[in-house]
């Protein structure tokens, strides 16, 4: 998302979506209490607005947006298509050692994976002294690539919220809803037939 003026520079804005964020995130929406969203006569566009409002000011909070830096080089992808090539052609060789247990097959294996670490290390070391090259501080651009790498490789372990709770969570939220909907007497199209009908109508025609 970019912000022009007159006055200066374009502006770009990015939601980096971290691990952490993401977690207390779903955390957050489990705490939230959607009552609300379940009362009978409630309006769809009030509920609605709820919803939305509700998802927003979340995901505003733990994954907030922030502003890019557009006089510095951003740090581009070094995943490359050869390294992904190489990468299908280790599965492969992976299961087929898996399944013949053969001697063989299993030291190419083993080959394969020197060969494509060595790879991951050569094509990414290239990537980020081209960064280097490019940015104006050494010390900011390699602090960025620290940061990039560490950014990368946190996880988060021990979570009390499963995936599957979270899901079960919202998969569960239109049958509540049904549940709490007031009796309705009559049929669909004893209903239909006791609607007016529309004053006009309309026709649709092929585009030509």
């Amino acid at each position: 998302m970019q912000i022009h003026s007159s006055q200066s520079k374009p502006i770009t804005w990015t939601r980096p979506s971290t691990d952490v964020g993401i977690v207390k995130l779903r955390q957050s929406l489990l705490e939230v209490d959607w009552s609300i969203v379940y009362r009978p006569l409630l309006d769809v566009n009030i509920a609605s607005s709820v919803i939305v409002g509700t998802l927003s000011q979340l995901i505003n909070e733990h994954l907030p947006l922030k502003k890019c830096n557009n006089d510095q080089p951003q740090i581009a992808p070094w995943f490359s298509k050869e390294l992904r090539q190489f990468r299908d052609t280790l599965s492969a060789v992976k299961i087929v050692s898996e399944v013949t247990k053969d001697p063989v097959d299993i030291n190419t294996l083993r080959r394969l994976k020197t060969d494509y670490n060595k790879l991951i290390n050569e094509t990414k070391k290239k990537a980020y002294d081209s960064y280097i090259e490019r940015v104006s501080s050494v010390s900011k651009g390699a602090w960025r690539l620290i940061n990039h790498e560490r950014n990368k490789k946190q996880h988060i372990t021990g979570s009390a919220i499963s995936s599957d709770k979270f899901n079960l969570h919202f998969t569960s939220l239109p049958e509540s809803v049904v549940k709490n909907l007031p009796p309705v007497a009559g049929t669909p199209g004893e209903y239909m037939s006791s609607s007016p009908s529309p004053a006009g109508s309309f026709f649709l025609y092929p585009q030509r």
